[in-house]
């Protein structure tokens, strides 16, 4: 197992894929490996740019510097710092989850790895690919059961989701004016 972990300066959790298939690895089969890795890479290059090319074909960059310039900067930095906050206690909710599962990671660890799942979710295809990126380092590192990591992972997507729904009922009594329907949504919350 720790053959599979390495140190990187980067990232404390890198794993040798190689080492875990535990195939040998001839001459041959090394430059097979590198030519296939630069090919990906170049794949993966031209799928980013002609992506940006697109995106960036349809915007109007007239009406975004327009947007900027009427923007009210004290409210954005408040929308960031309060968004900055709520994923840093997002980050602590996991951890708890995660020491239950003796995953004993630092507050810095735990913290990157959020955010580095957080990138994933954005910049690749589907919706768990950053929880499912946190499972597998995860699980590899501490030796824990991916069932019980993907647990862990799931509780806490279940309490971020039941979080919202509490806000949306506190937030229902002051738009709803049919007092019985604010006592039904808020009973179907709970």
């Amino acid at each position: 197992m720790d053959k599979l972990i390495t140190n990187n300066s980067n990232w404390p959790y890198s794993i040798d894929f190689q080492a875990y298939l535990g195939a040998p690895m001839d001459k041959r089969t090394l430059s097979e490996t590198k030519v296939t890795r630069f090919l990906k890479l170049i794949l993966k290059i031209a799928v980013s740019v002609s992506c940006l090319w697109y995106v960036f074909n349809k915007i109007d960059f007239k009406e975004v510097i327009i947007a900027i310039k009427n923007a009210n900067w004290i409210w954005l930095f408040t929308a960031f710092l309060i968004y900055t906050v709520s994923k840093i206690i997002g980050s602590y909710r996991l951890n708890i989850y995660f020491k239950n599962i003796k995953i004993n990671l630092t507050s810095s660890q735990n913290i990157k790895l959020y955010w580095l799942g957080m990138f994933y979710n954005l910049f690749l295809p589907g919706a768990i690919t950053g929880d499912a990126y946190k499972v597998l380092v995860l699980s590899k590192k501490f030796d824990v059961s991916i069932k019980k990591t993907t647990a862990a992972v799931l509780l806490d997507r279940f309490s971020g989701l039941l979080s919202l729904g509490l806000i949306v009922a506190f937030y229902s009594i002051f738009i709803i004016k049919e007092k019985w329907l604010i006592a039904i949504f808020i009973i179907s919350v709970l």
